[in-house]
Formats: structure tokens, C-alpha cells, sequence
């Protein structure tokens, strides 16, 4: 992996916690230690083909824009900040 990829590892989550940031090492040392298994579970995990499976459909809408009306963004910005206190 380039120095970029290696660092977008550590930028998916907002927070680092230690708890975290074991769980972030458990997984890359599982991934290194038998790289094939490894491989083998996530293609077995059906929730994560399912998500795969909505995101290309996602994608191949071509969807550029969308229209939100001002009661639908109040309620994502309320939402947002009740899930994620300042």
C-alpha cells in the first residue's frame, strides 16, 4: 500500500479510541496472518454484499442531485447533532 492508503485506514472514523484502536489492530493483524481466510469471511458476509449490492446500484442511478425540502434538512441536521454532541 502507498503512504496514502495507509493513512485512509485511519481516516474512516471520526473518533480514536483505544478501544478502536485495538479492534483497528486485531483486524490488520487477522488480515495479515492468512490473508486467503481473511478474504474467504468478508465475501461470506452477507450483510457486506448486500451493502456492495446497493452502493453499485447506487452508482449506476447516476443520480447528480437530489432536492431536500427545508423540513427534511432540519430534520437531518437535529438528528446529526442529537447522534453527534458537540
Amino acid at each position: 500500500m502507498d503512504e496514502q492508503e495507509q493513512t485512509r485506514l485511519w481516516l474512516l472514523s471520526p473518533e480514536m479510541t483505544q478501544t478502536k484502536y485495538k479492534a483497528s489492530l486485531e483486524l490488520i493483524a487477522e488480515k495479515l496472518a492468512n490473508r486467503r481466510e481473511f478474504e474467504l469471511a468478508l465475501y461470506a458476509d452477507a450483510d457486506r454484499r448486500a451493502l456492495q449490492n446497493h452502493i453499485r446500484e447506487l452508482k449506476e442511478a447516476y443520480i447528480e442531485k437530489f432536492l431536500i425540502t427545508k423540513d427534511e434538512r432540519d430534520y437531518i441536521i437535529n438528528r446529526f447533532f442529537k447522534e453527534h454532541p458537540p
